[in-house]
C-alpha cells in the first residue's frame, strides 16, 4: 500500500468531512433552546448516548499510546486499556441514576444545589484548564498519525483537525455531537474488526509460523502476544528490571475510575436520556464496549510485532496506521484517516459543547450577564465553544514549539491535581454529610499536597542537576531506603498519597464543620430528589 494519501483516500476524506459536517448543520435546525444544545431535549435513546460517549472516550491518543505500548510490552497493554470498564462499571451501579434525578443542565451545576455558588465557581474555573491539556493530547496524537498519511507538518494536521470538529460542535451542540458520534463509529468498527480479521488471516500465513518457531497458526498467534524476550511482566520487579507490580494496577484502576466519573461529557450522557433507568444503561455499554474495543484494536497489534518487527520508538507511535497499510487493500487508507479523525474529532467535540456549556451557563451567566435571554445564552454557548476549540489547539500548537518535555510535565501535573477536584465533586453525591467548608478544606488540603508531591516528584527529575549545588541532599537521596523505594514507585507513592491526604480532609472536614440553615435546605432538597422521594 502507497505510504501516502492516494486519490481514492481523498474522495474518502472528503466524504468523511461531508458526512460530518452536513449532520451537524442539520440537526442545528431542531436545536431552539438552551436545553436542547446541553442535554439533547432529553430525549435520546440510551444506546446512542452509549456509543457517543465511547467514541468520546477513545480518540487517536489511544491509536498512539496504546498500540505502542501494544507493540513494546505485549499483554500488559491489555490490561491496561480497559481499565475504564471498573469506573464505567461503579458509575452503574453507584452514580449514573443520582446524576439523571439531580435535575441539572450541566455537570457543575449540582455543586451549587450540594455546597454553593462559590464552590461550584471555583470547580467550573479550576476543572477547565485539564480538560484543555487533555484535548490537546488528544490533537497531537492525531496530528502525528496524519502527517505521516499526509505529508504534511504537524502544525497543519492540528489545524485542520481542530477546525473541523468547530463546524458542527458550534451548531448542533449535544445532540449534533450524539448523531453524528453515531454514524463515525460505524465507520471506526468498519475499519477496526477489517484490520483485526486480516491481522488473524495472515496468522495462517507459512512465513508467520516460521517468524514464530511454531507450525501451529493459533501457537503463533499466542507468541505473538507475549512479551518479547520476557521484558515485561505483569508484576515487575526491581529484580527484573520492571516496576509493574500489583500496586500499580490497583492504583491505575482507581485513577481511571475517578477520572472517568468525573468526565462532564458522560454526566451529559447521563442527562440527555430519556428516563432515569436509561441512564446505567449507558454506563454499561461504555464499559463492554471498553473491554471488546480494547480485543479488536489490541490484538492486530501484537501480531503486528512479527509482521513488522524492529520498529524504533517513533515508528511505533503510529504502528496501528503501518499495519492498516501492510494488510488492508489499496485504497482504504482514507476510510483508515477517516476513523481517526472520527474518534478523535468526537471525542473532542463532546469536550468542546460541555467546556462551552459550562462557561456560558456557570460562569457567563451566573457572575457576568445574568439578565439574558434564551437565544442570547445560545449564542454565547456556541461563542464559547468555539473558543475552547480555538484555545486547545493554540496549547497544542505551544507545545510542539517548546518540545515534549514540557507537556510530560503537564500531564504529570494534571495527574497530581486530580484528587482535590475529584474527591469532593464525587464524594458529595454519594455522602450527604460534608458542607461547602468540607469542601473547600478538601479541596485547598488537597492542592496543597499535590503541590508538595510534583516538588517532590521534580527533585527526581533533576537530581542530577543538584548533586554539585547541594551535595548532602543528593546523598541524602542515593542512600535513603525509602527514597529508593519512592523513586522506582513514583506513579504509586504520588498518586496513593494525594488520594489518602485529600479523602482523609474530606471524612475529618464532613464530620467537623455544619452547614449553615440554607445550605442545609439546599443539600436535604438534592438529596430528598436523589433518593426519589
Amino acid at each position: 500500500m502507497p505510504q501516502t494519501l492516494q486519490t481514492l483516500d481523498w474522495i474518502f476524506l472528503a466524504g468523511f468531512f461531508a458526512l460530518v459536517s452536513g449532520a451537524g448543520i442539520f440537526v442545528s435546525k431542531y436545536v431552539k433552546r438552551t436545553d436542547d444544545f446541553f442535554k439533547g431535549g432529553g430525549a435520546i435513546p440510551w444506546w446512542m448516548a452509549g456509543i457517543s460517549c465511547y467514541v468520546g472516550y477513545t480518540s487517536a491518543f489511544v491509536f498512539v499510546v496504546y498500540g505502542q505500548m501494544a507493540y513494546k510490552h505485549g499483554l500488559v497493554a491489555l490490561c491496561a486499556m480497559p481499565c475504564g470498564f471498573f469506573g464505567f462499571a461503579f458509575s452503574a451501579v453507584f452514580l449514573a441514576k443520582r446524576w439523571r434525578k439531580a435535575g441539572i443542565l450541566t455537570p457543575v451545576e449540582y455543586l451549587e444545589m450540594r455546597y454553593n455558588n462559590v464552590i461550584r465557581q471555583v470547580f467550573a474555573i479550576g476543572t477547565i484548564p485539564y480538560r484543555i491539556i487533555d484535548d490537546s493530547l488528544k490533537v497531537l496524537a492525531l496530528s502525528i498519525l496524519l502527517s505521516l498519511v499526509t505529508g504534511l507538518s504537524i502544525n497543519w494536521m492540528v489545524g485542520i483537525a481542530g477546525l473541523l470538529v468547530l463546524v458542527y460542535c458550534t451548531t448542533g451542540g449535544l445532540l449534533s455531537v450524539v448523531v453524528t458520534d453515531t454514524l463515525q463509529f460505524l465507520v471506526m468498527l468498519a475499519v477496526v474488526v477489517w484490520l483485526f480479521i486480516a491481522a488473524l488471516a495472515s496468522t495462517h500465513a507459512p512465513e508467520f509460523a516460521s517468524s514464530v518457531n511454531t507450525g501451529s497458526a493459533w501457537s503463533g498467534l499466542w507468541a505473538s502476544l507475549r512479551a518479547q524476550d520476557n521484558e515485561v511482566h505483569f508484576f515487575a520487579s526491581a529484580a527484573t528490571g520492571g516496576n509493574i507490580t500489583l500496586s500499580f494496577w490497583m492504583i491505575l484502576v482507581l485513577v481511571v475510575a475517578l477520572s472517568t466519573n468525573m468526565w462532564w461529557s458522560l454526566i451529559q450522557r447521563y442527562l440527555c436520556v430519556k428516563s432515569d433507568h436509561d441512564a446505567p444503561k449507558v454506563a454499561w455499554t461504555l464499559a463492554w464496549l471498553n473491554v471488546a474495543m480494547a480485543i479488536l484494536i489490541l490484538v492486530p497489534v501484537f501480531i503486528g510485532r512479527r509482521l513488522l518487527p524492529g520498529q524504533d520508538d517513533a515508528e511505533s507511535k503510529s504502528i496501528y496506521v503501518r499495519l492498516c497499510m501492510l494488510l488492508l487493500p489499496s485504497g482504504t487508507l482514507g476510510l483508515v484517516v477517516a476513523a481517526m479523525f472520527a474518534a478523535t474529532t468526537t471525542s473532542l467535540a463532546a469536550e468542546y459543547t460541555v467546556l462551552g456549556s459550562v462557561m456560558a451557563h456557570d460562569i457567563y451567566r451566573r457572575m457576568i450577564h445574568p439578565q439574558g435571554s434564551d437565544g442570547h445564552y445560545l449564542t454565547v454557548a456556541r461563542v464559547c465553544t468555539g473558543l475552547t476549540a480555538l484555545v486547545a489547539i493554540s496549547v497544542c500548537m505551544i507545545v510542539l514549539n517548546s518540545g515534549a518535555t514540557l507537556f510530560t510535565w503537564m500531564a504529570k501535573a494534571t495527574g497530581l491535581f486530580l484528587p482535590p477536584m475529584a474527591v469532593p465533586f464525587i464524594g458529595g453525591i454519594l455522602w450527604q454529610k460534608p458542607s461547602a467548608r468540607a469542601a473547600i478544606i478538601t479541596y485547598l488540603v488537597g492542592l496543597a499536597t499535590a503541590i508538595l508531591l510534583f516538588g517532590a516528584e521534580m527533585l527526581f527529575q533533576f537530581k542530577a542537576t543538584l548533586t554539585p549545588i547541594v551535595p548532602a541532599l543528593a546523598s541524602f537521596m542515593e542512600r535513603s531506603p525509602w527514597v529508593r523505594f519512592w523513586e522506582f514507585h513514583t506513579f504509586q507513592v504520588t498518586t496513593l498519597a494525594g488520594f489518602a491526604v485529600t479523602i482523609s480532609a474530606f471524612i475529618a472536614s464532613g464530620h467537623l464543620c455544619r452547614p449553615p440553615a440554607d445550605e442545609n435546605a439546599r443539600r436535604e432538597a438534592l438529596f430528598q430528589r436523589l433518593r426519589g422521594v
